[in-house]
C-alpha cells in the first residue's frame, strides 16, 4: 500500500495538482508551486534518464529560441535592470521546455489524468469563487465583477484559464463520447465565472472556441449544419454582447474612434485607452523596426511617446502595448516578431496526434494576446509555457 501511495506516479500527478491549484493566487503562490513542479521532474531525471536526441520534440526548442532573442535584447538596452526583470519573468521560456525536451516520453504520467485533475480544479475553484461572491451579495447587497472577483488575480489570466478549461472538456467529451456530469458542471462553473470575471477577451475567446468546437465536430459530418449552428451561435453572441455593459463600452469606443484621437486627454475606457497604447507602439516600431529598443526600453520609449501625444491615462499608468505581438515588436522588433509568430503557429503544421487540443490552444491564447501583454506577467508566461510544453511533448500513442 505505502509503495502506491508514494509511487512516483503519484508524486508526479501532486506536482500538476499544486501547479493548478497556485496558478489561481497570483504571485508568488503560482511560481512556488512551478518550482515545486520543475524538481519533482528534475528527480524523475535522476531516477529515469534523460531522452535522446532523436526522441524529442524538436518544437520544444522554440520558446527557448524566443528567450534566447530576449537575452540578445538586453545587450542593446539602455535599462539593464528592468531588461534583467523581464528575463526574469520570462524564465519559464527556458526552464520548461529543458524540462519537457529531457523527460523521457514512456515516463510521461497519463494524459487524460492531467486533464481530469485541470478540470476538476477549475470546477473547485470557480464553485468556491461563486460561494464567496453569493456570500459578498448577502452580506453587502451586490455581487464582485471584475478586478474584484478573483483578488488577485487578474480577470483576463482567470478568463484565459477557465476557457482553457472549455477546451479541455470539449475534447474529454468528443474523446469519450459520454457525458460526464462532472465535467458538464466544471463547464456550468466556468462559464459563470466568465461572466462575472468580465474580460472582453476572455468572452470573446470563449465564444470563438464554440464555435471552433461545433465546426470541428460537425463539419466532416454535416458541413452545412455545422455553418448553420456557427452562423446562428455568432449572430446570439453578439447580441448578448451588445447587452453587456463593458461591451458597451468596446463598441462606443470603437465607433468613435476618431474621437478618442482627436481628445486623448480625456480617454478612459479601456478599449479606448488600447487604442491609444498600440497606437504609441506602432510609432515606436517604425522607428526600431528590425531588433526593437530593447527587453528593458520598452516602458520608456512608450512613456515618451505617451507625454508627446498627451495619451495622459496611459503615461500615468504606466501602460504597456497591451497587446503581445506590439509590444514583441516594440522590445524585439520584426526579428522577435517572427521568433514569437513561430512560437505560435509552427505546432499547427507538424502537430498530427494532437491537433484539436493544440489548435484550440492556440487560438485562446493568441486571441488573448491580442489584448494583453501576456509575456509581461508570470501569471500569463508560466500558464501559456507549460500547456504549451504539455501538449507538445505527450506521446498519445502511448498512453
Amino acid at each position: 500500500m505505502s509503495q502506491s501511495i508514494f509511487s512516483y506516479s503519484n508524486f508526479k500527478w501532486l506536482s500538476f495538482f499544486v501547479y493548478f491549484i497556485g496558478m489561481f493566487y497570483g504571485i508568488p503562490y503560482a511560481v512556488y508551486a512551478i518550482i515545486f513542479y520543475a524538481l519533482t521532474a528534475v528527480v524523475q531525471l535522476f531516477i529515469k534518464g534523460v531522452n535522446s536526441w532523436k526522441n524529442i520534440n524538436k518544437l520544444l526548442l522554440l520558446p527557448i529560441i524566443f528567450y534566447f532573442i530576449h537575452i540578445i535584447s538586453l545587450i542593446y538596452s539602455d535599462d539593464k535592470a528592468n531588461a534583467g526583470f523581464d528575463l526574469q519573468v520570462k524564465f519559464s521560456f527556458l526552464m520548461l521546455p529543458i524540462i519537457f525536451l529531457l523527460e523521457k516520453n514512456e515516463y510521461k504520467f497519463d494524459f487524460k489524468n492531467i486533464l481530469k485533475t485541470y478540470i476538476y480544479v477549475i470546477g473547485s475553484v470557480s464553485l468556491i469563487f461563486l460561494i464567496t461572491n453569493i456570500i459578498h451579495y448577502v452580506n453587502q447587497g451586490q455581487f464582485d465583477y471584475y478586478m474584484v472577483y478573483a483578488k488577485p488575480l487578474h480577470p483576463s489570466y482567470l478568463s484565459l484559464y477557465l476557457v482553457t478549461n472549455l477546451l479541455f472538456i470539449a475534447w474529454m467529451i468528443m474523446d469519450s463520447k459520454k457525458v460526464n456530469i462532472v465535467f458538464i458542471l466544471s463547464a456550468l462553473l466556468s462559464m459563470i465565472s466568465l461572466y462575472f470575471a468580465e474580460s472582453k477577451a476572455g468572452l470573446i475567446s470563449a465564444a470563438i472556441l464554440v464555435a471552433f468546437v461545433l465546426f470541428k465536430y460537425f463539419f466532416h459530418s454535416n458541413k452545412r449544419l455545422s455553418l448553420a449552428l456557427i452562423a446562428v451561435f455568432i449572430i446570439a453572441s453578439v447580441s448578448i454582447f451588445a447587452y453587456v455593459p463593458r461591451f458597451q463600452g468596446l463598441l462606443k469606443s470603437v465607433s468613435n474612434y476618431e474621437n478618442v484621437f482627436e481628445h486623448p486627454e480625456l480617454v478612459e475606457e479601456s478599449t479606448a485607452l488600447r487604442l491609444l497604447t498600440w497606437d504609441a507602439s506602432i510609432q515606436v516600431i517604425k522607428e526600431n523596426l528590425i531588433i526593437g529598443v530593447g527587453a528593458g526600453d520598452i516602458k520608456s520609449e512608450l512613456k515618451s511617446v505617451y507625454a508627446e501625444k498627451n495619451y495622459n491615462f496611459p503615461l500615468e499608468l504606466k501602460m504597456n502595448s497591451h497587446n503581445q505581438f506590439l509590444e514583441t515588436l516594440v522590445g524585439q522588433g520584426i526579428i522577435g516578431f517572427l521568433v514569437l509568430m513561430s512560437f505560435l503557429f509552427l505546432p499547427l503544421f507538424y502537430v498530427k496526434i494532437n491537433q484539436f487540443l493544440m489548435q484550440g490552444f492556440i487560438l485562446i491564447v493568441s486571441i488573448n494576446l491580442l489584448f494583453e501583454s501576456m509575456f509581461n506577467v508570470q501569471s500569463g508566461v508560466v500558464f501559456i509555457v507549460f500547456i504549451y510544453c504539455f501538449l507538445l511533448s505527450f506521446d498519445f500513442k502511448k498512453a
